[in-house]
Parts: structure tokens; sequence; C-alpha cells
């Protein structure tokens, strides 16, 4: 099979539904699930990288550091004004939850470390998604700025492909608060293909969804 670019592992930190770290949690013969995802993409991606805001894997991984909150407001100071926890960290507890752990910054802290192309990125805890899929995925790229999977249930945003294009607009939505990627999607081309087996997106949220993975034959 002919290797695709570039694959970035989205490793957050530690889950409150989870009470720990899941991407440092053992899967299938591998050290952690983001090992396991590594070792896998590997074998269909020319370079695979870990989305991290720490360098805590062991064995060492090829980690992409998070941009953070401090990064950005130290550009633009007028940031400052939006996210006022920066100098009040108990202003607006929520607000700094939500622009700390946000999908659009990690979209972007990723897509600002290439200089052309699409990444495919992928959550560390979604282990079941097939070699066909990125496959069929990666077809549309030529048209697409952005192509995920959707299937009977949900679409699943933050797998797929995204042009390095797509950064700026990321980081305009985080500056101006704003989090859900429903607004990038808005404001590029973007396709939703849809998949008939859901099972492949199977997401580990919480420890019961660990033991049902753990299970599953691979």
């Amino acid at each position: 099979m002919k290797k695709f670019p570039i694959c970035v592992i989205l490793a957050g930190g530690k889950s409150s539904r989870m009470g720990q770290d899941k991407c440092l949690m053992p899967f299938g013969g591998a050290p952690t699930l983001t090992h396991y995802q590594f070792e896998k993409f590997g074998a269909i991606f020319k370079n695979v990288f870990i989305s991290a805001k720490l360098d805590k894997f062991d064995p060492p991984l090829r980690i992409i550091k998070d941009t953070n909150l401090s990064c950005i407001i130290k550009q633009k100071p007028n940031l400052s004004k939006i996210y006022d926890e920066a100098d009040n960290p108990s202003a607006n507890p929520k607000r700094k939850k939500d622009a700390d752990f946000s999908p659009m910054l990690a979209i972007f802290s990723i897509l600002s470390n290439f200089d052309s192309g699409h990444i495919f990125i992928i959550p560390a805890d979604m282990p079941f998604v097939s070699f066909e899929c990125v496959k069929r995925l990666y077809e549309f790229t030529d048209i697409f700025d952005m192509v995920v999977p959707t299937d009977s249930f949900h679409t699943h945003s933050l797998c797929g492909f995204f042009s390095v294009k797509l950064a700026n607009v990321a980081r305009e939505i985080y500056e101006s608060g704003e989090h859900k990627i429903e607004l990038l999607q808005s404001r590029c081309k973007c396709k939703k293909v849809g998949f008939d087996n859901a099972q492949e997106f199977f997401n580990i949220n919480y420890f019961s969804d660990y033991e049902i993975a753990t299970k599953v034959k691979i």
C-alpha cells in the first residue's frame, strides 16, 4: 500500500471521566493506547507524530507540543480581555477549561507545524479506525479542505484529513472564544463521508469503554 504523508495522534491529558490519562493506558500489546496508534498508523503513513502538552511517553514518541493559551495571548495581548482568567484564573473557570482543552487550539497547534498538504488527525482513544477508512477519506483531499467520517449516529469531527491552510482559520475561531469544530467546517470546504460500520469509530471515554475495547480482537 502506498503510504500517506502525515498522521498526528491527539493524546490529551488526564480525563475527568476516567480519573487518569487514558492515553497512557496499555492497549493491544503496546505500552499505551498512544503507542498502539503510533505503531498502527506507522504502517500506512510516512510520518506519525503525537500531539500532547507534555513529552510523557516511555518509550519516547515524536511529539508536537500543543500551543498554549499564554503563548497566544503574548502574541495578541487583546485576548486577555476575552480570556479574563489569564489574569484571574478564578474569574471564569469553565471558560478557562474550555480554552485549555479546545479542539480548535489543538488543530491550530498541529497544522501550524506544516507547510502544505493535508494532515490526518485522529484521537488516541479511537483504536479501531480502519485503513480502508483512511484511504476513502484521502480520496477527497484534492477537492476539500477537511474530510471527516460520519455514521448513522455521529460525525467524527476530530478524525480525518485537515488542510494546513486551515491553521489560521482555526486560530481566528479560537481567538474569538469559540471551540466547536462545526464552526471550522462552516468556514471551509468540508466533506463528510458516510460509513456503515459505526463500531470502527468506537471512542474510549469511560473505563467501561476501555474494558470493552481490550476484549475486541484486533
